[in-house]
């Protein structure tokens, strides 16, 4: 029976130390990376966002600090130029023809001076509009016109608010200047921003950065200084240019050395020194052999504090054995997170301690909205004439595999294939328990408990497990084709007569528990059970089961309630 199957992994030739080609030896734990002294153009943001006190504090005194930072950890030898836009207009609508050519060069290409350098940042004071274009076409006519290696990093909040597309006058750049890596951070940006930014990225062979705090602007703003190591690391998205959330198609179009594999399996994927794991063709989690280093240089052997730091307190703490498993918000928008393996976890009065072992960043941030929404228009008469997908019958431990939909009409259905012959299962009784943010998309999901039985209507049925209830989570944000969030959740079973004997369980009674789903369970036949004293209950007894779902599946802890 299968809805999930795991198959072996897909191997890939790989001597490389990490999740990226060219990938550099690791840094120390928790170091900076090496700065490179290549020709460089810094570009701050001076546009009048700047001025919003969310970093904490003012944006525009958390790029200053990470500029200062960048500046003390440069090579006496580096050449780098000093530009800002938007400080010498206003932000009124009269003030914008002007203000789409307000670029400053506060210093010239030279050799470092960090003095100088860092007194041209502190008077930085914002004011006016965004004209990154701009901005980048009079940071390049600095540079030389070859294939020499050049840079620009560019710290930005928002979006080009001028005319000239940034991606655009970015691929410009790279032809005129061969040698140019443009590297974008992202100051607490999303949408349009986020996607102008990262698309200069791109289109140049740098890296896009996102970053949320002033901490974290600092580290990823010396990110930019090594493009392999960053390449190399796991961002609050993905690594290099492969991101969470995307699938197959999309990473092999720009990587055509990742291993083909069908969509609609659930795998893990080798490649390069990485463990891909995919659910139903997106890619989920990201697990470096290696064990893992973050973007801001957290890595195996950092103090957990320093992930704190960071991230703030950590969403979700499982404690085991002297280890913790600590879950921290990547992007709380994309729904990432970090989780971490943290050896000789303690916790003193609120502050946490132990060291790292291990980073997975994975599509496992908790709930994002505390008032999520329902999809509109999806009621339990739409899960009465809903279509379900194939294999939604079974899993790997069980049930009917119906290879072909089910469309039910008031809640039952046979699965036919399109030259009407019977696919496999058959659906009953298919209703709405109740809602659950699966995702932390804030936009909650159905949990839709259904009647699963292996032949058609006209045969059915023998024997008390020839028919049983089962529980799907649906996404409904296209309300004609929803889409299955994870396997069918089945019954499970109990070691009534030791775990060789386990005898199966049926769905008595499904109910949603916050993030949760809950199944009261019990056995089929419990006349054939006698004593039960691996459970040390009744053979009649309910085992109420908790599912929750993480890393792309649902798992579950059962315990006997009667």
């Amino acid at each position: 029976m299968r809805l999930r199957r795991i198959l072996a992994l897909f191997t890939v030739a790989a001597i490389l130390a990490g999740c990226a080609a060219g990938r550099q030896a690791s840094a120390p734990p928790s170091q900076a990376p090496t700065p490179s002294a290549i020709p460089t153009v810094l570009i701050l943001d001076g546009s009048g966002s700047m001025t919003e006190a969310d970093a904490p504090g003012p944006r525009i005194d958390a790029a200053k600090a990470a500029a200062h930072g960048l500046i003390a950890a440069l090579p006496d030898t580096t050449t780098i130029a000093l530009q800002t836009y938007g400080t010498t207009t206003g932000s009124a609508p009269e003030d914008k023809p002007v203000g789409c050519r307000d670029v400053t060069t506060l210093l010239p290409l030279q050799r470092l001076d960090r003095a100088v350098m860092n007194t041209a940042i502190d008077g930085i004071a914002p004011s006016g509009y965004t004209p990154i274009s701009f901005a980048l076409r009079s940071a390049a006519d600095q540079l030389p016109t070859d294939k020499t290696p050049q840079a620009i990093v560019l710290v930005s909040d928002g979006e080009d608010t001028c005319d000239t597309p940034p991606c655009d006058t970015a691929a410009q750049l790279k032809k005129s200047h061969p040698g140019l890596t443009i590297s974008t951070v992202g100051f607490r940006v999303d949408g349009l921003a986020a996607d102008q930014l990262r698309c200069i990225a791109e289109t140049t062979g740098g890296v896009f950065i996102q970053a949320d705090n002033a901490d974290q602007l600092a580290a990823r703003l010396l990110a930019t200084q090594n493009i392999d190591e960053a390449n190399n690391s796991l961002s609050s998205t993905g690594i290099g240019n492969v991101e969470l959330g995307t699938t197959f198609a999309d990473i092999r179009a720009k990587n055509p050395d990742f291993p083909e594999v069908a969509p609609t399996e659930s795998v893990t994927v080798v490649w390069r020194d990485c463990d891909f794991m995919f659910a139903n063709g997106t890619l989920i989690s990201i697990a470096p052999h290696s064990g893992g280093r973050t973007i801001d240089g957290v890595t195996v052997g950092s103090p957990v504090s320093r992930a704190t730091d960071l991230y703030g307190a950590p969403a979700e703490i499982q404690i085991n054995d002297g280890s913790g498993t600590l879950t921290f918000t990547a992007d709380q928008e994309a729904a990432t997170a970090y989780k971490m393996t943290v050896e000789g976890y303690a916790d003193a009065a609120g502050t946490i301690s132990g060291t790292i072992k291990n980073i997975v960043l994975c599509k496992c941030a908790p709930r994002a909205s505390a008032n999520p929404t329902k999809p509109l228009g999806v009621t339990d008469d739409t899960i009465r004439s809903m279509t379900f997908p194939p294999g939604t019958c079974g899993n790997s431990t069980g049930g009917w595999n119906n290879t072909a939909p089910i469309t039910v009409r008031n809640g039952e259905g046979e699965a036919r294939t399109p030259s009407g012959e019977f696919g496999g299962a058959s659906i009953r009784d298919a209703r709405l328990v109740g809602w659950v943010d699966v995702s932390g998309d804030g936009t909650e999901d159905a949990v839709v408990s259904f009647v699963c039985f292996g032949s058609t209507f006209d045969m059915c049925c023998a024997g008390r497990s020839s028919m049983m209830e089962f529980v799907g989570v649906f996404d409904f944000s296209t309300p004609t084709s929803p889409r299955p969030v994870g396997d069918t959740i089945m019954p499970g079973s109990s070691p009534v007569r030791g775990e060789a004997y386990a005898e199966p369980r049926r769905i008595d009674q499904v109910r949603v528990d916050g993030p949760a789903i809950i199944t009261d369970e019990k056995l089929i036949y419990p006349e054939r059970g006698g004593s039960t004293a691996d459970l040390g209950s009744s053979p009649d007894a309910t085992v109420e089961v908790t599912h929750r779902f993480a890393d792309g599946r649902w798992t579950s802890t059962e315990r006997v309630v009667r």
